[in-house]
């Protein structure tokens, strides 16, 4: 389909795989795991709110899906806010997606001190035509016995605190996930992987280590997943990942429009601080 011709109830579908795919991930932290990392997530009406107070990363301490299943209002904005306060994470965004409303939204949260940021950009495409590549023998669909080397690329790519390497592990074999892993003779060298639910997959946890960059496995990674969402009966697919500036270059963006994935809207991020 054309991004021109997307519907509200696509954008909103798009938001809901997204918002599905972070509940059920940190759902996924034992409790143990969960009090340490300070994790937790939390629904203020129909927004979640994420935290993580063991990572200044803002991925992993956002609000997301004001406005977008039903309006927004000003008191439930504050309490947004008041949640990421109360958790005392040195920041936090909030992100807005086209379909949020009302349409003075973005004015009620700059008005409360958080400016525009950046922008992350939504993929999205149908399952069908998948473009035809061979499959790559490096990429393997992986259960738990590779588990522990997941958690350990998702943590040592992304830059997060150690402990996180446990619960990224956490992921592998759950329900409504598929993961994948491309190895070099024998040893883990990227990740990714899907979450579906009904007839929409959400693409996520794209990894490859520094060394095997260059390679071509990124989208090795990407076709492995769409052949597994086709073959899982998905339609639809979701993707975000940041925008493509000429200071900080997307790869990631550039190989999923080459996989057939068009740009749906760029949702901007408004930055919060508690200090």
């Amino acid at each position: 389909m054309s991004t021109a011709s997307l519907t509200r109830d696509h954008v909103v579908a798009l938001e809901r795989i997204e918002r599905a795919d972070w509940w059920d991930a940190f759902r996924a932290a034992t409790p143990e795991l969960a009090e340490e990392l300070g994790m937790r997530v939390v629904r203020v009406g129909s927004v979640d709110v994420l935290i993580m107070t063991a990572a200044d990363i803002l991925m992993l301490n956002r609000a997301a899906g004001l406005g977008v299943e039903t309006p927004a209002t000003e008191g439930q904005l504050d309490e947004v806010i008041a949640r990421f306060h109360a958790a005392r994470v040195p920041r936090f965004f909030i992100d807005v997606c086209p379909a949020a409303r009302p349409i003075h939204l973005t004015d009620w949260i700059t008005s409360r001190g958080l400016p525009l940021h950046n922008h992350w950009v939504k993929l999205t495409r149908e399952v069908e035509p998948v473009p035809w590549t061979p499959p790559d023998p490096r990429v393997k669909e992986i259960g738990t016995e590779h588990a522990e080397g997941f958690g350990r690329i998702i943590q040592s790519v992304f830059g997060l605190p150690e402990r996180m390497s446990e619960w990224a592990r956490l992921l592998v074999g759950r329900p409504r996930r598929r993961h994948f892993m491309a190895f070099d003779r024998g040893k883990p060298i990227g990740t990714a992987a899907l979450y579906i639910e009904d007839e929409w997959a959400s693409f996520g946890y794209a990894a490859v280590i520094p060394e095997a960059r260059g390679r071509n496995l990124q989208a090795a990674l990407i076709a492995a997943r769409l052949r597994a969402a086709r073959d899982a009966g998905c339609r639809w697919l979701s993707m975000e990942t940041a925008e493509d500036t000429l200071e900080k270059p997307s790869y990631s963006l550039r190989n999923a429009r080459k996989m057939g994935f068009e740009v749906a809207y760029m949702r901007p991020n408004y930055l919060g601080k508690t200090t």
